[in-house]
């Protein structure tokens, strides 16, 4: 199993608890075709509305790695298509995470590019300016630099930083496994959440506030 799968496997809400509740990305980013993926970042920070500096960086990318575009949030202009879509999938790009807009998510679907977005939009770049690549972002509260770890799936996006992240896979493994035997004895009536999760003293005290 290679390691881009079981993070996928793992999933974003349990790395982001087992990283200690950090390194999610805004939740505005939120998928918009494909599925799940993961695999190290690289990055780029475009002026609003611009995408020349995507054409500049796709031919560079290598086979596993997700592009992680800072746009600004700028939701009016598309910063991706079709055509920048088949470029990145020759390069082997694991999948695209953009702070803006995409377009032809049909197209994109049907290519198989899976791809986390802040929303659509019909209108396209302009190819002007330059922005910068491989440079550190920050998106929200996540710092995401390159070489880091992403990871994205239908809850949404976390980064993991790469000198944590074997320390971050071992939690996060020891946690899928308590949460499965939870799963386990809720399903079979032998506890509650109340009491598995030592949630009966927080109730009793609030309901001697309410009292």
């Amino acid at each position: 199993m290679t390691r881009a799968t079981r993070l996928t496997e793992l999933g974003a809400a349990t790395l982001f608890e087992a990283a200690g509740k950090k390194g999610a990305l805004p939740p505005r980013l939120r998928p918009v075709t494909g599925g799940a993926f993961a695999g190290p970042a690289r990055t780029a920070r475009v002026p609003a509305g611009e995408n020349l500096t995507l054409h500049h960086m796709v031919p560079t990318l290598r086979s596993g790695e997700v592009l992680v575009v800072d746009g600004g949030g700028h939701l009016e202009t598309a910063l991706w298509g079709d055509v920048m879509a088949a470029a990145a999938l020759t390069q082997g790009c694991a999948g695209l995470v953009v702070d803006g807009a995409i377009r032809d998510a049909t197209q994109i679907q049907a290519m198989g590019l899976s791809v986390h977005a802040a929303g659509l939009a019909v209108p396209g770049p302009a190819k002007d300016k330059l922005g910068e690549t491989d440079v550190s972002l920050v998106l929200g509260a996540a710092c995401v630099s390159p070489g880091d770890w992403i990871i994205a799936d239908a809850d949404g996006v976390v980064c993991v930083a790469q000198a944590d992240l074997d320390a971050v896979i071992a939690a996060a493994e020891a946690r899928a496994t308590s949460e499965a035997a939870l799963i386990d004895d809720l399903r079979s009536k032998r506890t509650t959440t109340l009491t598995a999760l030592g949630l009966r003293e927080a109730v009793s005290a609030e309901s001697t506030k309410v009292l």
